[in-house]
């Protein structure tokens, strides 16, 4: 798998090459090229927080270096990221709408959801999404999705919480439930697994019929575990996918973790107050 911050941090060291060829080194030693380098770093961070930890920590530590060397006084780089938080802030508020509903997927759980919406030209683009699990009115478990990727279905979203695997655009993420931060944030684990590949040499009944098979897919990758017909004689096996290990699984019997709740919108709550603060337990 290619390294994505790699490969921008090798485009930017192109683009400064050329740059070099046309400007003097006294362009190179400016205040505001040194600012604007050092907001290209803190960008590419945030942008990628999931990249090589040590690619991370040496962008971490180049953004220092830039900020120490244009504000040598630590008052004034103490001052100078409060009034940048306190910018961030306002402008999010004044730019932000958030829309807060609820989905009910058995008698005794329901998902929470915060949408986040920033408005661009005359358009509203989601940019992250919140969601909860509860069981009854106790939170279970919360994690933030990126708008960019789409809204998750709520089966997936619910087996997403649950520890299983499901799948985005390009990947597939699975939450590590043994591993949470001081907030409560679980680790994500992202994958590559081409699903089609790894089934194309299973002997699986639902093969014959397209339609089932497309079924099967979308089963899969929302991090459902259907039941299917296998081996000769077919016999009724469910199946799970663990993109981490690249790996199919197979198991004679319903695991217990498979509950499938019946989602269905109980109730919908919509909020669509500027700067609305997140629900409780998300």
């Amino acid at each position: 798998m290619k390294n994505r911050l790699e490969n921008e941090l090798k485009r930017y060291e192109r683009s400064q090459d050329r740059l070099r060829a046309l400007f003097s080194p006294a362009a190179f030693a400016s205040t505001d090229y040194q600012k604007q380098q050092m907001a290209f770093f803190k960008k590419l961070r945030q942008q990628n927080p999931n990249a090589n930890p040590l690619l991370l920590a040496l962008l971490k530590a180049e953004e220092q270096a830039l900020e120490r060397k244009l504000f040598p006084k630590a008052m004034f780089r103490w001052l100078r990221r409060a009034l940048l938080a306190v910018k961030a802030e306002k402008a999010e508020r004044a730019d932000t709408r958030r829309i807060a509903f609820s989905y009910a997927l058995s008698p005794q759980h329901h998902l929470r959801l915060e949408l986040s919406f920033q408005k661009q030209g005359h358009r509203q683009r989601m940019i992250k999404y919140q969601v909860g699990l509860f069981s009854g009115k106790e939170p279970v478990r919360s994690h933030q999705l990126d708008g960019k990727e789409g809204l998750l279905a709520p089966q997936a979203l619910y087996n997403l919480l649950s520890g299983r695997p499901v799948a985005l655009k390009d990947r597939w993420i699975q939450l590590d439930l043994t591993d949470a931060n001081a907030r409560g944030e679980h680790r994500v684990i992202t994958s590559k697994f081409d699903l089609e590949k790894s089934l194309s040499s299973l002997p699986l009944q639902e093969k014959k019929d397209p339609r089932q098979y497309e079924k099967l897919l979308r089963e899969l990758q929302k991090g459902n575990q259907p039941l299917i017909m296998l081996g000769q004689p077919p016999q009724p096996t469910f199946l799970e996918v663990n993109p981490a290990f690249k790996t199919i699984q197979f198991r004679p019997q319903t695991p217990a973790s498979s509950h499938k709740p019946a989602v269905g919108p109980r109730r919908q709550q919509f909020q669509r107050k500027k700067g609305h603060k997140p629900s409780k337990g998300l």
